[in-house]
């Protein structure tokens, strides 16, 4: 353990690659990630930049859904507060944040580790998602 904890210091210190291993991983903070997905040309920053994006932007997708459930008049009498399904809705939002902030972290810590981690089942969604759109066209 302390090895690593020395290897992330010795990288930032070094700022090795003109710090890009930490540029990706600052990526993975929402807004702010999505800056460097315009402002970087380096590759390896620009892949965890567009990973944090899609990751940032499926956690809202998820948020806004839940809200819709529970505060649209059609389904807020099944969603809503105090109501049947209400615990459903909020465990799925639980979930999907701590596995949100689960994910951004470790992305994080193997960019700063200058890895490539994809995130599983995201670029698989990303690229189902692109086709979708692509059909409606």
């Amino acid at each position: 353990m302390a090895d690593r904890i020395r290897k992330i210091q010795d990288n930032l210190k070094r700022g090795s690659n003109n710090g890009d291993e930490l540029t990706a991983a600052v990526s993975y903070i929402p807004i702010i990630g999505w800056i460097f997905t315009i402002k970087s040309k380096d590759d390896f920053t620009v892949f965890h930049a567009e990973q944090g994006r899609d990751l940032n932007l499926g956690i809202i997708a998820i948020f806004l859904v839940t809200w819709f459930l529970e505060n649209f008049p059609l389904t807020s009498w099944l969603f809503g507060s105090n109501h049947i399904f209400h615990p459903l809705s909020q465990t799925v939002w639980l979930l999907s944040l701590l596995s949100y902030l689960g994910l951004s972290i470790m992305a994080a810590y193997k960019a700063i580790m200058d890895e490539r981690w994809p995130i599983p089942f995201l670029e698989e969604a990303r690229d189902k998602i692109k086709e979708l759109l692509k059909k409606d066209k």
